[in-house]
């Protein structure tokens, strides 16, 4: 990722929010055309300072992209603004409250694959919502509030079946959401019977602590095998 920050002058006071329209309206659809465009934000600085901040795939599309800022604005702003002192670089370090969210969720992911699941509860808030499908006799079914009941829903999980295959495949952060879709293979243990699931993940992340759970997915083929094994007993 490639970041370029422009910092300019206005030359008359109260013009700010003229340029901000007009940024808004000419100059951001241009630079979000581009080839690698990632993101624009246009800030206000006070003391006559208007600063900008874009970032792209790669510093080919950081250059190509300065090239149209700067002819946009000679031809648009010229006026009002002085001249642009420009910095690009290659983004080292960056860190936004849903990036930071991701990172929650999938330290959770992790901590569950070695089975550590005390690592897992450490991200959760102490009053965790926690909401799994299902009908009322699938032990893994229902909701659960707390480290306690999680705790018991991971231990009803080991009692069903043995997962055998687990792949959390895209991560997707808005707001204090992240949505994780994935899909597994659990082996049931009352049949033996290896099932494939796929499976959608809702997590509410707010201050660095998971405070609600809540999973989508079809249970049907799980309840059937649990109900026959429970037929033949």
């Amino acid at each position: 990722m490639f970041t370029t920050i422009r910092r300019y002058h206005v030359k008359q006071p109260g013009q700010i929010d003229e340029i901000i329209r007009r940024i808004e309206s000419g100059l951001v659809p241009i630079i979000a055309a581009q080839a690698g465009f990632q993101s624009y934000a246009a800030i206000d600085a006070g003391d006559g300072q208007e600063i900008s901040i874009s970032v792209y795939a790669d510093r080919a599309a950081a250059d190509a992209a300065n090239r149209a800022a700067a002819a946009w604005v000679k031809d648009n702003l010229a006026t009002v603004l002085g001249p642009a002192d420009v910095t690009v670089g290659e983004r080292i370090v960056a860190a936004s409250l849903e990036e930071q969210n991701v990172k929650v969720v999938q330290q959770g992911y992790a901590a569950f694959g070695r089975g550590d699941i005390p690592g897992l509860l450490a991200l959760l808030d102490p009053k965790v919502s926690w909401i799994t499908p299902g009908p009322a006799d699938l032990p893994t079914a229902g909701t659960r509030t707390g480290h306690a009941a999680v705790t018991e829903f991971f231990q009803a999980l080991a009692a069903v079946g043995d997962i055998v295959r687990f792949e959390p495949r895209q991560f997707t952060a808005q707001g204090d959401r992240v949505i994780v879709t994935g899909d597994d293979t659990t082996r049931v243990k009352a049949t033996g019977k290896s099932l494939e699931f796929r499976w959608t993940h809702v997590f509410t992340v707010r201050q660095g602590k998971v405070v609600a759970f809540e999973e989508y997915g079809d249970m049907s083929p799980l309840v059937a095998e649990i109900r026959s094994a429970q037929s033949r007993v």
